[in-house]
This record gives structure tokens, sequence and C-alpha cells, in this order.
């Protein structure tokens, strides 16, 4: 596997997301993992939606969602971590995510 095809997780707790670099092959899973493809242009996907996660109860991210941006700002040149992180965003403040 090269570098650029390497499966990156991360895990936001607190909103009981995953991100993946890959959008999930089956439908049963509840997480959001964030996936970026090799190349100039990264994708980004909801893999999994934690069971009673603050993203699962606010009904309004799906499974398998592509993230395109976060504060109005393109996620398509960003690592998986950067867009844990931009999500993340400042304690106490509000996040604007874009979805398709």
């Amino acid at each position: 596997m090269s570098p650029q095809e390497e499966d990156h997780s991360v895990v936001i707790v607190g909103l009981g997301l995953r991100l993946d670099n890959k959008p999930a092959a089956s439908a049963g899973k509840l997480a959001i993992p964030i996936s970026s493809e090799g190349g100039e242009k990264s994708r980004v996907f909801v893999t999994e939606l934690i069971s009673g996660g603050a993203a699962q109860r606010s009904n309004l991210l799906k499974f398998n969602d592509e993230i395109l941006s976060v504060d109005h700002v393109p996620v398509s040149t960003n690592t998986v971590v950067d867009v844990k992180n931009a999500i993340l965003g400042t304690p106490g403040t509000s996040v604007r995510i874009s979805i398709r």
C-alpha cells in the first residue's frame, strides 16, 4: 500500500464520529470515518455514527455522507486529522459542516 493509499481513521469522541479516508463498504455500521483518497483532491466521508453520540442523535449527518467543507472552507486538500481538528474547532463555538 503506497502512502497515498494508507487508511487513516480518527474518532471524535465528544461528537460520536469516526472519520476515515475511504467511504465505508457496509451501511450497517454506526460511526463516522473521514476519507481522503490520494491525488490532489481528497474526499472525506462519514463512515460511522457512534450509537448514542451527538452526531447520531442530531440526525443531521448520515452514513457515507461526503464532507465538502467545514465553516465554509473546502476540505479537498486537507488530511483526515486536519478535518477532525476543523470540526472540533474552538471549545464553546459552533461549526458549520457542508455535506453531500
